[in-house]
């Protein structure tokens, strides 16, 4: 779908500013973080350029049931760890083994295209709050926006 316009200053601005973080603000976050730099601007603005860059596929818009869309830098294929309680969102990657995308196919008639899966729960900070600690034994902390692959029973870090 092309998309009429140009990259503007301010598209410019919300697209570097995107790609400087490790979270998947909302556009509400966006907008504090530019007016920071760029007092002038005004929500619409900010509102609108997420809109455009959108539409043009050079960010991805992230939506979650009744809370406030979330906006995403990684548009290549990719999934995500939501925390239940404090909302951190961390980037993974899980390979779905070719068998179960063929059972989904065959078994109920449906032909997968694409998919994304969101596995919710509790980060590691979290996690220690409420008194567990992380399965595998290892701490969270610095690694919470870290990019993993997944794939049957292994993880690696990128």
């Amino acid at each position: 779908m092309r998309v009429a316009g140009r990259l503007t200053h301010y598209r410019s601005v919300v697209l570097e500013m995107l790609r400087g973080v490790k979270t998947h603000p909302t556009a509400a976050e966006v907008f504090r973080t530019v007016k920071k730099r760029r007092p002038g601007v005004a929500y619409a603005t900010i509102y609108n350029s997420l809109n455009w860059l959108e539409r043009r596929g050079m960010i991805a818009r992230v939506d979650f049931a009744d809370e406030a869309a979330r906006y995403d830098p990684i548009i290549e294929r990719h999934d995500h760890l939501i925390c239940n309680q404090c909302g951190a969102m961390r980037d993974v990657t899980i390979k779905l083994p070719a068998h179960i995308l063929g059972h989904v196919a065959h078994g109920v008639g449906f032909r997968v295209e694409r998919y994304r899966t969101e596995l919710f729960g509790l980060c590691g900070k979290c996690a220690r709050t409420n008194g567990a600690k992380p399965r595998n034994g290892h701490s969270q902390e610095g690694a919470s926006w870290r990019k993993y692959n997944v794939l049957a029973g292994g993880s690696t870090a990128n």
